[in-house]
């Protein structure tokens, strides 16, 4: 059995040469990808692409058995808490919420009960309601285009490359990769300067390889939430930024 990440919605591991194997696809990174699947089993989450206060999901592009669930309350509580952080979210963003504490601990709360075994269950009944009214694929091809557009105004720089140096646009998001940390938290705070907050992935690794990348990658959203002006400002920033080596 082998676990093949997509990692970025870029690069995955070719295994058309092993026969006798079970594969496992992790598409988190690209879920439209379960269309061309040729794994046994796909997995991914939901939450980090669409608007949906659930967790993750699994599919078996060669139809093979996957197993049973069941729903429960519990995990139905976890989806209306989330629900209900996106909710005053939007509220606080329009102006007409305070506490951004309050949205916060909602938020983390729920993530950390995601983690709890009764959530491995059957979609809640919440959250199959909302992804039946979300037009899915004009959410994630809005962010594709977003990413088409980033890379055609990105200019050249000796310091970093963008995107696994790939003009592939059907990616998780931007991923600037630095030559060095020193660049990476220079980057970084011009950005935050700039009013734009990049994510530092997979933060407080153990390995020394693993510690180089985290020091060295930084990410950018650019999905469905964001317009070509929007999308051009993020990157006429990035453009302007300026390092002295």
């Amino acid at each position: 059995m082998v676990v093949n990440v997509l990692y970025f919605g870029i690069k995955k591991l070719n295994l058309d040469s092993y026969k006798n194997i079970i594969q496992i696809e992790d598409i988190t990174h690209n879920i439209l990808e379960s269309e061309r699947s040729k794994a046994d089993y796909c997995f991914g989450s939901l939450r980090k692409e669409l608007p949906v206060p659930v967790g993750g999901f699994c599919s078996s592009p060669k139809n093979k058995p996957l197993p049973s669930s069941k729903y429960n309350y519990e995990s139905e509580q976890v989806s209306i808490q989330k629900l209900t952080a996106m909710f005053l979210k939007n509220l606080y963003l329009s102006g007409n919420w305070e506490n951004k504490n309050e949205i916060r601990n909602l938020f983390i709360d729920a993530e950390n009960k995601f983690e709890f075994e009764f959530t491995n269950t059957s979609i809640p009944q919440t959250s199959k309601t909302i992804l039946s009214k979300l037009d899915c694929r004009t959410i994630l091809e809005t962010k594709h285009k977003n990413i088409k557009q980033a890379l055609s105004l990105l200019a050249y720089k000796e310091c970093f490359s963008f995107n696994i140096n790939s003009n592939n646009n059907t990616v998780f998001g931007l991923v600037i990769h630095c030559k060095n940390a020193v660049l990476q938290t220079e980057l970084k705070q011009f950005l935050i300067n700039n009013y734009i907050y990049p994510a530092v992935l997979w933060a407080n690794q153990i390995r020394e390889r693993d510690k180089e990348i985290e020091n060295q990658i930084l990410f950018i959203h650019l999905d469905y939430r964001y317009d070509e002006n929007e999308i051009s400002l993020i990157i006429n920033t990035i453009n302007a930024f300026k390092y002295n080596d």
